[in-house]
């Protein structure tokens, strides 16, 4: 078998066909992920060439492998472009979507942040909250967090915040039905 030095060696003679496939790929020099690709690239190229069978020192079969190689390096990148594509998606649909539920507490607190009552209402309200609920209350309503983002920074867990936000909720609601909620 073939050695990584040997290949490495191989692939510092042959930079271009790296790069070649990676410019193929859309990416540019001056794009963030050229380097990492290129670098990527340079460890396919490099397994490519401990893998290959036939001598590649004749020139023409050099220029043999390296139109192979080039191929290689071109579609691993094209998979691990893909591969990292995909990832955002799933990390958005496991992380940053919450399931829909009957009874959205953010929102329905959201919904009330027009009412001309809220600014008395707000100094009692948060007296009434709790460290926990009074830091997602800071974070959704104050700072406009989305509520897997709050829920990320605070550690807690989809039913924990589900949770909290209904605490706070019926904790305004409560103020809201009071007989002197106004004042």
């Amino acid at each position: 078998m073939k050695t990584s030095h040997a290949g490495f060696k191989l692939y510092l003679a042959n930079q271009g066909v790296v790069h070649a496939a990676v410019r193929r790929l859309s990416v540019r020099p001056f794009d963030p992920d050229y380097d990492d690709l290129v670098e990527e690239g340079m460890l396919i190229y490099v397994h490519y060439y401990q893998h290959y069978r036939d001598p590649v020192k004749p020139a023409a079969a050099a220029a043999k492998f390296n139109k192979l190689a080039g191929l290689f390096v071109y579609y691993g990148l094209l998979k691990i472009k893909q591969r990292e594509a995909k990832r955002p998606m799933l990390h958005e649909r496991s992380v940053l979507a919450e399931p829909p539920g009957e009874l959205d507490p953010a929102a329905q607190i959201a919904m009330r942040l027009d009412d001309a009552l809220w600014a008395a209402r707000l100094p009692r309200l948060r007296a009434q909250l709790s460290p926990r609920e009074a830091a997602v209350f800071t974070l959704m309503v104050d700072e406009a967090w989305p509520r897997a983002a709050a829920r990320a920074v605070l550690g807690l867990s989809q039913a924990n915040m589900t949770n909290v936000l209904r605490r706070i909720y019926a904790k305004y609601q409560a103020l809201e039905t009071a007989p002197n909620a106004a004042g």
